[in-house]
């Protein structure tokens, strides 16, 4: 018995075959799922250290470079050439 505001269900061949072979297909199992996430975990992690790469291991430290200039004026002194 059908109620009045349900339609009936369209004839097999209206269906496309797409939808029918969708619904006979099996489930992915378990393995098959870990896979992918496996897999679009590997490419996140690659797109993640494309974006942000690791931070460079020279620093900038100002005392270290006032040292170094120093060093380097006592072993060769900055000399102006006349003009």
């Amino acid at each position: 018995m059908s109620h009045s505001d349900q339609r009936p269900l369209p004839h097999l061949a209206a269906v496309p075959r797409d939808f029918i072979r969708s619904l006979a297909q099996t489930e992915p199992t378990l393995g098959d799922v870990l896979a992918a996430v496996n897999s679009l975990a590997a490419r996140f992690d690659r797109l993640e250290s494309a974006v942000n790469p690791p931070p460079s291991q020279l620093v900038v430290n100002p005392d270290e470079i006032a040292r170094t200039m120093a060093q380097l004026r006592i072993a060769r002194p900055i000399t102006r050439v006349p003009r």
